[in-house]
């Protein structure tokens, strides 16, 4: 189960959307007086609860090893779910903007903004790998 290469990738990419769903900052506004405020799942619960949504999912879609045609309808609910959040990413960084505009305000994207598009694209190559292991196994059933 967890030695099986897609396995190992979807752990990967639970433990990132695990860890940047609530504990990292996505952006950060600056006043010129040097106050800042953090932008994260926190503060921004919708952000938070999509990411923590698909980190379980990808958890749970591990110890669906056996059941491949769910394994990989889970898989590509997770990646509708991941490019979900970027588009609310997206709108809730303009609305930060313009908001920032309106009042002196730096609005700046952090680092661990980019790392759910790494859970992303672990998500799609596990799902690759599923495909593969069942199309491998049709295969083989045509064979007996």
């Amino acid at each position: 189960m967890i030695q099986r290469l897609q396995s190992l990738l979807m752990f990967c990419s639970a433990i990132i959307a695990g860890v940047v769903s609530f504990f990292c900052p996505l952006a950060r506004l600056t006043v010129i007086e040097g106050f800042t405020q953090d932008l994260t799942g926190w503060s921004y619960l919708p952000l938070g609860v999509i990411l923590a949504t698909a980190g379980v999912l990808t958890l749970g879609d591990i110890f669906l090893f056996r059941k491949r045609a769910l394994q990989m309808r889970v898989m590509t609910f997770t990646i509708i779910l991941l490019v979900a959040w970027y588009a609310l990413y997206g709108y809730a960084f303009w609305q930060l903007t313009k908001e920032a505009a309106e009042s002196n305000l730096f609005v700046n994207v952090c680092i661990p903004a980019a790392l759910p598009f790494c859970c992303l694209v672990l998500n799609y190559q596990s799902f690759r790998l599923i495909l593969k292991d069942e199309l491998l196994v049709k295969s083989l059933d045509r064979l007996r």
